[in-house]
């Protein structure tokens, strides 16, 4: 029972940082407010944290695996073609993003590398959720290989080239504000498919 409270209250903990970490950013985020919303302590947080990173570190986490465990059923339960697949990839992508703007804005305007610094750091020796992400779309990539020949076999690689297209567009529409995402992800794929198909 005490171990079903603590879970319940660290998921309450993460649901309220999400709010003011994709709202607001890193900087801008104090435990004492989400301590606040949460109707816990500015301890308990620290109990199960340690510090603002840690429970940054957390959330980081949290989306990614959520992001990547939506990702894995929508793939299994999909009659769509691999193409579509990966469509519906980079639409949830685009649409995760949305949310975030000042937080991603704040991230790129830091460090240019702070944003792989900050999934980086939620990576174990034993997990790593953003190989899982990868490994999705190289599965599909391997599919659509059957039904039309890719110029390279090395389908985590070409994962990891479309992950990096997606996100030079989020990239532009955080710093810039001149694009909406909706808009680019069959500009997207359009460039990436025509690259990859022999």
């Amino acid at each position: 029972m005490r171990q079903q409270i603590a879970e319940l209250k660290r998921k309450l903990i993460l649901e309220e940082a999400a709010k003011h970490f994709d709202e607001k950013g890193y900087e801008a985020t104090q435990v004492s407010q989400i301590a606040k919303d949460a109707e816990v302590s500015i301890g308990t947080i620290y109990g199960f944290f340690e510090s603002k990173e840690g429970l940054f570190q957390a959330h980081v986490l949290l989306k990614i695996e959520t992001g990547t465990n939506f990702l894995k059923e929508l793939v299994k339960n999909s009659e769509q073609t691999p193409k579509e697949n990966i469509r519906s990839l980079i639409t949830f992508h685009f649409q995760e993003m949305k949310g975030k703007r000042t937080s991603m804005q704040e991230i790129l305007l830091s460090s240019p590398i702070a944003m792989t610094q900050a999934c980086h750091s939620v990576c174990t020796q034993d997990h790593n959720p953003l190989i899982d992400l990868h490994q999705i779309i190289a599965s599909q990539l391997e599919i659509l290989n059957q039904q039309e020949p890719l110029r390279s076999n090395d389908f985590l690689q070409m994962a990891f080239i479309l992950k990096s297209m997606a996100f030079s567009y989020v990239e532009r529409w955080v710093l810039l504000n001149d694009i909406e995402l909706e808009d680019k992800i069959d500009e997207c794929l359009n460039i990436f498919f025509k690259g990859i198909i022999k």
